[in-house]
């Protein structure tokens, strides 16, 4: 069986301008600035998406114009509750 990458899955230069011309197309205000901002985050600065879904102001670092991903972030949503009981089965309560 052949091991799958991630980056099996990345989407080229061409795959990006289709879905980014896709979602400029979207009417709605809201989504079209939430599906813009998915694309750039998750295409052009490999952000996963986990990553992208917890993202909030306080990553952003204003001085240098670099988002910091911390290592560690305590969060209590269902996915990430989820992740902990499936890595450390043990340790959750």
């Amino acid at each position: 069986m052949r091991r799958r990458f991630a980056r099996d899955d990345a989407v080229d230069r061409y795959q990006f301008i289709d879905l980014y011309q896709g979602a400029l197309d979207i009417k709605n205000e809201t989504k079209r600035l939430v599906g813009c901002t998915l694309l750039l985050c998750t295409c052009r600065l490999k952000m996963r998406f986990n990553e992208f879904l917890h993202m909030y102001e306080g990553w952003y670092n204003r001085k240098y114009g670099i988002i910091e991903i911390p290592d560690f972030e305590p969060c209590m949503c269902k996915y990430c509750w989820k992740r902990a009981e499936n890595n450390y089965p043990n340790n959750i309560e």
